[in-house]
């Protein structure tokens, strides 16, 4: 009989097609599109049926057929699949073998199962609503591992489930930034793992509408930061966790814009906003640099001064900024003294003085002061005096303090500038007592006598101090100490001076004075350096020139007769000599008028290079006329080879050239051109240019040597000769020999000579044997008074072979002749020797081929050199 049956999804579900039916473990039919089945040929019994169908499970059930239950109740799966894959793309983590755990969401029952090599999972589970999520380590998770989502609710009724997938979280971290000034900017958003070692920088450019956004975020623990070199921020770093796909990023506020410093001390800098050009006191703040880099925001945009206010000194008071970092270089620094005085006074200055003597001029000369002070301290009669000034580290000053009635210990003190500044009581402290002032005057006839000189001198004759009495005739000197006698002198040129009072008052009398004004007559100007000869009264003379301004003063003179003569070369005087009559304390002016009757030759003496020569004598000698060719007038160039020949006559020629003498111009061998023709008129010859030659100090020398073959050169040597002795000498067997060229000529560089004119001889020497060549060598002379020396050096030779053979024949032809003749005057007597000497041979044969290749080794070295020779 037949059994139908039917399998259906789920209990009154759908039918499911192309599940196989097993019985007893065989395969007995399939479900059709209705899902029925049917078993034929059946027998009553108790069976095993097992449905077995894809993605669903079903429990084996015994089965009892009759013929009268042809039907099998519907049967239905016990378990369903339910499927998913794991997606893991962060680098070092694997989706294989990891943990799948579904949970029954009411009884809690656990199916669990391993991802296989791919990813994939799939587990059977019973109709019903479970949880599913992945495991994850602690250490996975510390490092960013997480999955999203973190689980899935699934619903299992009457179908398996697929697609349950679970990839690695990537979050989207989306912020914003608030800027000063709208809009914002583009700024750089940078994201960076706190653990994770394998993640770099994640970085994202800001959107102009001031919002950020970073995509494919890895979980972990961030920091999420904008650049702060540029910007100033609440803070420009935050902490980030990121556990889920979307997360809201810190919001970055922007407070001001950064002055970034680097300064070499530590200081104060006072800054302000700068309005149409100007600083704005409103916006003025002062904030303090430490040493090396320091940063200060601003909270305005905008052109900033900046103003150190510290006790460094910098190469410039300010600093306009728009930008930028800004380097404070410190190039002095403050240096604080102190002067501690008996008494207060409002004239006290310090002079701070430059160590270079030659800076110490009025205008390099720094005043401090007048200094203004009040009590050193309660109960104290001293009055304090600061005073302070800027010094470069290593610079040297000298602090001399100066008031007119104190007296100071010490005078003076030298100071160094160090790298800090030197402030409150470290530096120097001057001590200021009351000085002893002495002044006066020096009257005329009770007339200020301005100009006149006065000494005071200590008790022990020693010159303290000089001065020159102003135009009021007045003079002081202190303060000095008053412990102490002074005595106090005065004089002035063309003055008797006798005092001084009790009052310091000296009485001046005037003597006589001749005062000469020499003028130019072509132009009036005054005429310099002209030679006044003053002589008269009781044995005086006395020879002065005048100065710029043609001007010379005879002072106290006597009264009597004085000649006064002028003289400067090119010029005549009206009147040429003069007597003057001075009376007592009377002033004689005296005027004279120079004219011009000749003039100067001016140029240079140079070295072919160009370089000056000084010290050359120069001499301009007159040609043509009578009255001209006995002129000559000569000069010496200075230390810039210029020259300037005074006193030619006008309408004369002259030769201008060195002078030649046997003393003089010694270091000059010659000169180009050796003269210069110059017509003087009635104004100076300019621009002449004479080249000269020093004498020539050493003579170099080279020698050729040529030779016929490479083996006689490589015989030779060259000697050179002074007086018979060899000065140097060179063999040439040292020369290399190459195959591919042969070298017969060479070209010797000797040691340079003294250029003193001696006679030096150069000559060859050969190694080769005056037996089997024929040559001779001469000497080459020459005289060592040029710069150099060229000598050509010829080695001929001829070879003796053939006359050396041709004697040996001869000298051999006699001694054979001979035997020939004995041996045939007893040719029976020699017929028995050589029949002997036959028998001796045979039996020394051996011995005998020994000793003639023996010689015939000897000799064909012997031939081989001499063919060799030959050739």
């Amino acid at each position: 009989f037949s059994v139908e049956g039917r399998v259906l999804w789920s209990p009154g579900g759908k039918p499911l097609e192309g599940a196989t039916i097993m019985l007893d473990q065989k395969l007995v039919s399939k479900t059709g599109a209705d899902g029925t089945f049917y078993l034929d040929s059946m027998t009553p019994g108790v069976y095993k049926l097992l449905v077995q169908a894809k993605d669903v499970e079903f429990k084996e059930q015994n089965v009892k057929v009759t013929p009268n239950t042809p039907h099998i109740g519907d049967l239905v799966p016990t378990t369903y699949r339910v499927c998913g894959r794991v997606t893991v793309s962060q680098p070092g983590f694997s989706p294989a073998n990891r943990q799948v755990d579904l949970i029954h969401s009411t009884s809690e029952d656990y199916y669990g199962t391993i991802s296989d090599a791919t990813g994939g999972f799939c587990v059977f589970v019973p109709p019903a609503e479970y949880t599913i999520s992945l495991r994850v380590t602690e250490a996975e998770h510390e490092d960013g591992l997480q999955f999203a989502p973190l689980k899935r609710n699934v619903k299992v009724v009457d179908r398996p489930v697929s697609g349950i997938d679970f990839s690695q979280l990537q979050a989207t971290v989306k912020g914003s930034i608030k800027c000063l000034t709208s809009p914002c900017p583009e700024i750089l958003v940078t994201l960076q793992a706190l653990s994770n070692l394998w993640v770099n920088e994640l970085v994202s450019v800001l959107s102009k509408d001031g919002h950020y956004q970073l995509d494919k975020v890895l979980p972990g623990e961030y920091t999420v930061s904008v650049p702060s070199e540029d910007w100033c921020w609440q803070t420009s770093k935050s902490r980030l966790t990121v556990s889920t796909e979307q997360v809201i990023g810190p919001t970055f506020v922007q407070t001001g814009l950064p002055i970034n410093f680097v300064s070499s001390h530590a200081t104060k800098v006072r800054y302000s906003l700068e309005s149409n050009g100007t600083k704005t006191s409103s916006s003025s703040s002062t904030v303090d640099l430490a040493v090396g880099s320091s940063r200060v925001c601003v909270s305005r945009p905008g052109v900033y001064v900046l103003e150190p206010v510290g006790c460094h000194g910098y190469a410039s008071p300010s600093i306009r900024w728009s930008g930028g970092v800004v380097t404070l270089t410190a190039v002095s620094h403050l240096y604080t003294g102190r002067v501690l005085s008996s008494e207060r006074v409002s004239d006290l200055i310090i002079n701070v003085l430059p160590s270079d003597e030659n800076s110490s001029t009025p205008s390099s000369v720094r005043r401090l002061g007048p200094l203004t002070g009040g009590s050193a301290s309660s109960g104290d009669t001293k009055v304090e005096y600061t005073f302070s000034t800027q010094l470069a580290p290593g610079e040297t000053v000298t602090l001399v303090p100066a008031a007119s009635s104190l007296l100071f210990a010490p005078m003076s003190a030298a100071v160094v500038g160090g790298d800090d500044c030197v402030v409150g009581h470290a530096g120097v402290v001057f001590r200021a007592e009351r000085g002893l002032i002495v002044d006066g005057k020096v009257l005329g006839n009770n007339v200020p006598v301005p100009g006149a000189s006065v000494s005071i001198y200590n008790a022990q004759g020693q010159l303290i101090a000089t001065q020159v009495t102003d135009q009021e005739g007045h003079y002081m000197f202190g303060p000095l100490s008053a412990n102490t006698n002074y005595n106090v002198t005065a004089e002035k040129e063309g003055y008797v001076l006798t005092g001084p009072n009790s009052k310091g008052e000296f009485s001046a009398h005037k003597l006589a004075e001749v005062i000469v004004t020499v003028r130019d007559k072509a132009d009036g100007q005054p005429l310099q350096g002209v030679l006044l000869s003053l002589s008269g009264g009781e044995n005086y003379r006395r020879n002065s020139q005048t100065a710029a301004d043609g001007t010379m003063a005879f002072l106290s003179l006597s009264p009597s007769e004085y000649y006064l003569r002028p003289m400067m070369k090119e010029y005549k005087f009206d009147p040429p000599s003069k007597m003057i009559a001075v009376q007592e304390g009377a002033t004689v002016q005296v005027l004279l008028s120079g004219e011009r009757v000749a003039y100067s030759v001016l140029g240079s003496v140079t070295s072919l290079s160009g370089d000056p020569e000084p010290g050359v004598v120069v001499e301009a000698v007159g040609l043509g006329a009578p009255q001209c060719s006995q002129l000559q007038e000569e000069s010496s160039s200075e230390i810039n080879g210029q020259f300037r020949i005074r006193g030619l006559q006008p309408q004369c020629e002259y030769s201008v050239r060195v002078k030649q003498g046997s003393q003089i111009n010694q270091h000059i061998q010659r000169s180009t051109p050796e003269g210069i023709l110059v017509k003087v008129n009635k104004e100076d010859v300019q621009g002449l240019n004479i080249i000269v030659f020093r004498p020539i100090s050493r003579t170099d020398i080279t020698v050729y040597v040529v030779a016929e073959s490479p083996e006689n050169l490589r015989s030779l040597r060259v000697k050179m000769f002074r007086d018979d002795t060899t000065v140097h000498s060179v063999r040439l067997s040292s020369l290399k020999v190459t195959p591919s060229f042969a070298l017969t000529s060479t070209a010797l560089v000797f040691p340079p000579v003294p250029a003193d004119g001696r006679v030096y001889s150069i000559q060859l020497e050969s190694s080769l044997s005056q037996k089997t060549h024929n040559y001779r060598t001469h000497p080459v002379y020459f005289k060592a008074n040029s710069s150099f020396q060229l000598v050509r050096l010829n080695f001929v030779t001829t070879s003796q072979t053939g006359d050396s053979e041709l004697s040996h024949t001869s000298y051999l032809a006699l001694p054979l002749l001979l035997v020939a003749l004995l041996v045939l005057y007893n040719r029976e007597a020699a017929q028995a020797l050589l029949t002997r000497l036959l028998t001796a041979t045979d039996n020394t044969s051996y011995s005998q081929l020994d000793d003639s290749s023996g010689e015939t080794v000897s000799v064909e070295p012997v031939k081989r050199k001499l063919k060799q020779r030959k050739t």
